[in-house]
């Protein structure tokens, strides 16, 4: 659900928050500002628990306005 932050729904990323939080680790809410918040990592680079940016609907490959979490194996979470 756009803009929801759980615990009954959430947006993608509303779920990476709440999924961030359950470790132990806060993270800004919303994707833009998700974005800048961590270290970028190549395709090459990533593992389980690092954030996956992608257009969406409303974004371009510069400005993503959807955000899931990698979950190993070509799996992403969203």
């Amino acid at each position: 659900v756009w803009g929801a932050k759980g615990p009954d729904a959430f947006d993608c990323s509303g779920l990476t928050t709440a999924a961030w939080a359950a470790a132990g680790i806060g993270i800004p809410a919303g994707t833009v500002n998700q974005k800048f918040a961590g270290t970028p990592a190549s395709l090459a680079q990533i593992a389980p628990g690092d954030l996956v940016f992608t257009t969406g609907s409303l974004g371009s490959p510069g400005n993503p306005r959807h955000v899931g979490i990698y979950a190993g194996q070509g799996v992403v979470v969203n």
